[in-house]
């Protein structure tokens, strides 16, 4: 096999976090094409396709340094040290992480197709009515999607440097439980609201993405101008209730491609449960093209979660459909949207380098300030 052919859109060293062996080779897994539970399968076997990122190696060699530097911190914390400082170059990088995984996986793939797709078709359609029977049938065969979201997604990068994190520590038996598609945005704020655009984009008011790092710990980031999330000053939150484990782990069953993976703290029961109890909110993304006084935009329609969890608190409660002024931090936004258009158009992951310069920067401006 070439050395480049088999790449995975969900590291190895992340899944080893789950693995169900002490070597860390092998790993449980339930799949939902077969509605099957099967233990002690292959880890690196898991979560690749030959050449997703294509056959140029560049995207693989950047992704790969920014993995080395984020399984580093995520080491520290499952060995309950601190985080970086949010003014560190580590910490840039490990949000760069974050965003990565949220672009690289299948799910990403099939939801930037299917938004393109729909993009294309309904355009088509406005300007050419008498033919929407023929256009409804498009179907769009785009390549090379993967490597077009990730440099899509760095041109969020600095999105994220306001958002506040926690790390969920559970207590119970049972553990946390990941997937292939592990890193989710979720708003509570606006999920059952009717909406002008998708409630969990990067600079929207009230996200929060969680990422599962071990079936003991999870990583949640999130707008501290909507929630709270524990006690104030403290990094490490209890997870010691039932209900908070078991909303957290459905949201990797809701979001999931196929597969979700675990260690040996998850029983067979346990996860039959979990499945019964949330399947339900296993639906398909649609996406409309919709449009107001010569403005378009994709609407994202997926069903309300309502997430349960106690140590999360909501600051405000929403009383109007969101609307695309509802951003998080109006100035950190401008400035995002400036710097990738006027300074740095870019497309691909090549020049991570010049973004870490940027950032030393912007660390010395109040843009970055918790």
């Amino acid at each position: 096999m070439p050395e480049n052919k088999k790449q995975h859109f969900v590291p190895r060293f992340y899944l080893r976090n789950f693995a169900s062996d002490k070597a860390q080779k092998q790993i449980n897994l339930y799949s939902f094409s077969s509605s099957r539970l099967i233990r002690q399968i292959g880890l690196n076997d898991q979560c690749y396709k030959d050449y997703f990122y294509g056959k140029d190696k560049r995207n693989e060699k950047n992704l790969s340094k920014i993995e080395g530097i984020s399984r580093n911190i995520i080491t520290k914390i499952l060995n309950r040290e601190k985080m970086p400082d949010g003014t560190s170059l580590d910490y840039i990088y490990f949000l760069m992480f974050i965003l990565l995984q949220i672009a690289r996986t299948t799910s990403a793939e099939s939801d930037a197709t299917k938004a393109m797709e729909e993009l294309l078709k309904q355009l088509l359609i406005n300007k050419n009515p008498q033919h929407k029977q023929e256009l409804e049938k498009i179907k769009l065969n785009a390549t090379n999607m993967p490597s077009l979201n990730l440099g899509t997604a760095i041109q969020s990068l600095f999105l994220l440097t306001d958002l506040n994190y926690k790390i969920l520590e559970n207590s119970l038996n049972e553990g946390f439980i990941t997937s292939d598609n592990p890193a989710i945005r979720y708003n509570f704020l606006f999920e059952t609201l009717n909406k002008h655009f998708t409630h969990t984009g990067f600079a929207v008011k009230g996200l929060m993405i969680f990422l599962p790092l071990s079936s003991k710990y999870t990583i949640i980031f999130y707008d501290k101008t909507s929630y709270t999330v524990g006690e104030s000053g403290t990094e490490y939150i209890l997870i010691d209730d039932q209900t908070s484990l078991d909303s957290i782990n459905a949201l990797q069953i809701a979001t999931c491609v196929n597969n979700i993976y675990f260690d040996d703290s998850i029983t067979d029961d346990y996860m039959k449960s979990l499945n019964e109890k949330y399947k339900k909110n296993r639906t398909e993304k649609e996406f409309k093209l919709k449009n107001k006084d010569d403005l378009y935009w994709l609407d994202e329609t997926t069903s309300p979660f309502h997430l349960n969890v106690k140590c999360l608190n909501v600051l405000e409660t929403p009383t109007q459909q969101v609307k695309l002024t509802d951003i998080r931090n109006p100035e950190l936004a401008k400035f995002n949207e400036k710097f990738f258009k006027l300074i740095y158009p870019i497309r691909n992951l090549c020049g991570i380098r010049s973004l870490i310069y940027i950032w030393k920067f912007m660390s010395y401006t109040k843009l970055t300030k918790p």
